[in-house]
């Protein structure tokens, strides 16, 4: 029990990190909370969203194009690939501008941005960068991310 409301109430920081949540985000986020394996279409659109990098009528395709375009070694992507902690790290530390440690600002990558993101106490369990993430996983993950990001910008000022 504990579990499922510790998650519901990282998943509601999620959706309040993304600035104006839509019927569209709201339909995606009901899609990733569904998935087994999470997608990089719905993951991207949440996290893109959440960059204001996306708008929120965009679809999925659309958000992967975006990080086709940006040249962030998403080249071959597709909206039903499966996300791996590596994926969800480097896509949101490239979104939001994050600096890693001093591997990642020598290597930004997939395995030092899952290693960053485990530093920075975001992933639970597991921080393989290969491990496949459900989306429950994503929303959790990417809502302790969201997280930080405010408090560190609260303390900024």
């Amino acid at each position: 029990m504990k579990k499922t409301m510790g998650s519901f109430a990282v998943i509601l920081l999620c959706c309040a990190g993304i600035s104006t949540v839509s019927g569209q985000s709201n339909e995606t986020l009901d899609l990733l909370l569904s998935e087994q394996e999470a997608t990089l279409g719905n993951t991207s659109y949440l996290v893109l969203v959440a960059a204001n990098i996306a708008s929120e009528d965009w679809t999925a395709q659309r958000s992967v194009d975006e990080l086709i375009s940006r040249d962030w070694g998403f080249d071959d992507a597709q909206p039903d690939d499966v996300v791996n902690l590596g994926t969800l790290a480097f896509m949101v530390m490239k979104s939001f501008d994050i600096k890693g440690g001093i591997m990642y600002a020598i290597l930004p990558s997939r395995r030092y941005a899952a290693r960053e993101f485990a530093f920075r106490k975001f992933v639970p369990g597991n921080a393989s960068p290969y491990r496949i993430l459900s989306g429950t996983d994503v929303a959790n993950i990417l809502g302790r991310a969201l997280t930080s990001l405010g408090e560190a910008e609260g303390t900024a000022q």
